[in-house]
């Protein structure tokens, strides 16, 4: 690389230092959201910048959530009714309503480029139907620059060929729908866990007593107990018609009564023998008297046996008939718990519908109460912006900035025509810093804002906080606002090429040396930094490089991403400098 394509690129680079988007009326936004309300997932949508009043039109709005906190059982629970926030696409409800807060700004170069947002940051009201419109107000200082800008773009506006919208942060999300309809189903299906444990503990509960039953049917089987098996035995069928242990023990039953009845019948079939063969054996003359008493015994003993076979019988047609009865008792039992499970189903549903009516009537209550806060909150900016009006219709101030939620604004009075000083002012009115800067940046998520005294090339920058107090001493060429609890200082060269820069924390220690030839504002934990003779790279808030100063331009990680330029190809890198679409 020849020194110069390095002065070239390095031109380059100031130029594009901190852009988005530039020369195009649109933009597409992707902002990552986590735990609102549960819901983690992202927000993408288009913006597209109109000259008119510089306004931003936001539309084309998709919302992808892909987690939601739950328990592991409330997981499965949606993922099966078709609400799987985890697979890798995402869910998107249907509808949907979601606020994101950005600033507008646009790009400016003084000696080096920057960009300059508006007064205030604004929030975008979009959802899955309808866009929304917004409009912003820039500072008298860029209105001005504006003025010496258009010399040079004649017919065209600062706004459209310069601007740009940074979407910041999702701060609210409305999923009405999407939340009802997942209380359903969590409610369902815990009704349903419930249903299903109190019908395994009764299954266990009458598992235990047919066990039991059938353990002492056993014992009274072994030990010939007929009498004591048979109740036992007819109380487990009730409970389980259909265990197979109950069949088996009836069975048995069945077998050894049966055995028992056959022993009877030959037992009573031996002794009529017996006494038949001591009959046959008495004397010839036993007269014709005995011998007809003696046979009339026998046949009312064989008599007595068929009466045994008749009840063997009928005891036999009884256990069949028994049988029966209870199949038939069984099914009408199945019939009574179907007719009861529908009544209990209907309760269920109604007392669902009351709990529905319930959330809903605490949602819109909910709802009212945020409305009313935001009214309070407008009410306040109102008056604030009364007080601003006030002073510039007192010719106090030719410019007095929005109030931050601090309750503090810049203010500005013009020396000559082109340049003015800058202070701050409470929402009294009162002076915090007197109008004696030459410029002032508003003031970063940090609490801090830069100042300067002088102009090109001969400025020197520093820092103060929303007290007036001033962090560092204003001994800097160089100086951006601070972004995650860094801002990049150092000094420049006319020419640009030795330029020594680096990083001080919030309280003006010096955190990484002024080595680097020029750098961006930290973003995702990360920076790129311009080395002398070699290119842009990534380093950490140690200083420490992450990924090598190989390319020919870099821009900062948004995302997850950071758009990158290497021999004349543009691409996309992730955080450990492997390249991804």
């Amino acid at each position: 690389m020849t020194t110069k394509i390095q002065n070239i690129l390095t031109v380059l680079l100031l130029c594009i230092a901190n852009l988005t988007v530039f020369g195009q009326q649109t933009q597409t936004h992707k902002v990552d959201f986590s735990d609102i309300d549960g819901f983690s997932g992202e927000v993408n949508f288009t913006s597209s910048r109109h000259s008119f009043g510089t306004t931003l039109k936001g539309k084309g709005t998709s919302l992808v959530l892909k987690n939601y906190r739950c328990t592991p059982e409330e997981k499965e629970a949606l993922k099966k009714a078709g609400i799987d926030f985890w697979r890798y696409s995402g869910y998107s409800p249907k509808t949907f309503g979601v606020y994101v807060e950005g600033r507008a700004y646009v790009n400016m170069v003084r000696g080096y480029s920057f960009n300059r947002y508006a007064k205030s940051p604004k929030i975008l009201h979009l959802n899955n139907g309808l866009g929304d419109e917004v409009s912003f107000d820039f500072d008298e200082d860029t209105k001005e620059y504006e003025t010496e800008w258009k010399k040079t773009h004649p017919n065209k506006v600062l706004w459209l060929e310069e601007g740009g919208f940074s979407a910041d942060k999702v701060t609210e999300l409305y999923l009405s729908d999407l939340k009802n309809e997942i209380d359903r189903i969590l409610y369902t299906a815990k009704k349903e866990k419930e249903k299903e444990e109190q019908a395994k503990k009764e299954a266990d509960e009458k598992q235990k007593q047919v066990t039991d039953l059938l353990s002492e049917a056993q014992k009274a089987l072994w030990s010939g107990d007929l009498e004591k098996a048979k109740p036992l035995l007819d109380k487990a069928y009730k409970l389980d018609p259909s265990n197979q242990t109950v069949q088996k023990l009836s069975g048995e039953y069945a077998q050894k009564k049966d055995e028992k009845a056959k022993k009877e019948l030959d037992d009573k079939i031996a002794e009529g023998k017996r006494e038949r063969e001591t009959s046959a054996g008495n004397t010839q003359n036993t007269n014709n008297s005995y011998r007809h008493n003696n046979v009339s015994a026998t046949q009312q003993k064989i008599a007595t046996i068929d009466k045994a076979h008749s009840e063997f019988n009928n005891t036999i047609d009884q256990a069949f008939e028994s049988s029966r009865q209870k199949t038939k008792e069984a099914q009408q039992k199945s019939r009574d718990y179907w007719e009861g499970m529908e009544g209990r189903v209907a309760a269920l549903t109604e007392e669902y519908s009351e709990k529905y009516r319930k959330e809903e009537e605490e949602f819109n209550a909910k709802e009212e109460q945020v409305k009313q806060e935001y009214h309070k909150r407008e009410q306040e900016r109102k008056q604030l912006a009364e007080i601003a009006l006030k002073n510039r219709e007192e010719s106090k101030y030719d410019y007095t900035g929005e109030f931050t939620d601090d309750g503090v604004a810049v203010v500005m009075v013009k020396v000559g025509v082109n340049y003015g000083k800058y202070g701050l002012i409470d929402k009294t009115g009162q002076e915090i810093v007197p109008p004696k800067y030459d410029y002032m940046d508003e003031f970063s998520k940090d609490g801090l804002a830069v100042v300067k005294i002088g102009s090109y090339p001969n400025e020197k920058c520093g820092f103060i906080d929303k007290t007036g107090r001033e962090i560092t001493p204003l001994k800097y060429d160089i100086a951006s606002s601070f972004s995650e609890g860094m801002a990049m200082v150092g000094s420049r060269n006319l020419d640009n090429k030795n330029n020594k820069v680096g990083f001080i924390d919030t309280t003006g220690k010096v955190k990484i040396a002024f080595k680097y030839h020029w750098a961006k504002s930290f973003s995702e934990g990360l920076a790129v930094v311009l080395v002398d003779d070699k290119g842009s790279g990534f380093i950490n808030k140690e200083g420490q490089f992450v990924i090598s100063p190989i390319y020919d331009l870099a821009h900062s990680f948004s995302n997850g991403k950071a758009k990158v330029e290497l021999d004349g190809r543009e691409f996309y890198i992730d955080k450990t400098g492997k390249e991804v679409k």
